[in-house]
């Protein structure tokens, strides 16, 4: 092997990259640079008489993390 062999996919970002990689969920998940994306919350996906509770789904899980997601907004 050869000192320019890329051994993982990790050395092949630490070798292009002008920054250090993000390794850590703690570092990926830094305000500094992370964007909460909420899309589609709408009825049909969340409550118990929308379209996907009708064709028999749970909906459970998707109500409980509304619940939360203004205090993470």
């Amino acid at each position: 092997m050869t000192d320019d062999v890329v051994r993982s996919p990790l050395d092949a970002v630490r070798s292009l990259a002008r920054v250090a990689a993000l390794t850590t969920l703690a570092d990926k998940v830094q305000p500094a640079h992370t964007a909460l994306l909420v899309i589609d919350m709408q009825n049909d996906f969340c409550a118990n008489d929308g379209f996907v509770a009708k064709g028999g789904r749970d909906v459970s899980l998707v109500q409980s993390m509304a619940k939360h997601l203004p205090g993470c907004i």
